[in-house]
């Protein structure tokens, strides 16, 4: 019985932690694009799309690709780099890539 306890315990805190690590790689994702496309930093996330930032030109996408595969050790190839145009689909990239993000929906492919 006090394995099944300290086994329990163990979990529920290692779910926590992942919880955790979801939420800061949420945060460091928006912060990275509040300060890339200076937002105020109460922008919500759905609201940073291409469409609606005059900012995310063509220069800006290659500077973000860039800051995006240092900043997550990651790299993108040209039909992912195409799909990349809001924090959602970025999102859903860097999961792709096995980052692990809470209540991350699959986007099409």
């Amino acid at each position: 019985m006090l394995f099944f306890a300290t086994y329990r315990a163990a979990r529920v805190s290692l779910m926590d932690q992942v919880g955790a690590m979801n939420s800061t790689k949420d945060n460091l994702l928006h912060r990275l694009l509040v300060e890339f496309f200076d937002l105020p930093t109460e922008t919500r996330s759905e609201e940073i799309k291409q469409e609606l930032l005059s900012n995310w030109d063509s220069l800006a996408m290659v500077q973000l690709i860039t800051e995006l595969e240092r900043r997550f050790s990651v790299e993108f190839d040209i039909d992912e780099i195409h799909r990349l145009r809001s924090y959602a689909e970025i999102r859903e990239a860097l999961s792709r890539k096995g980052l692990v993000f809470e209540h991350s929906p699959t986007l099409p492919a």
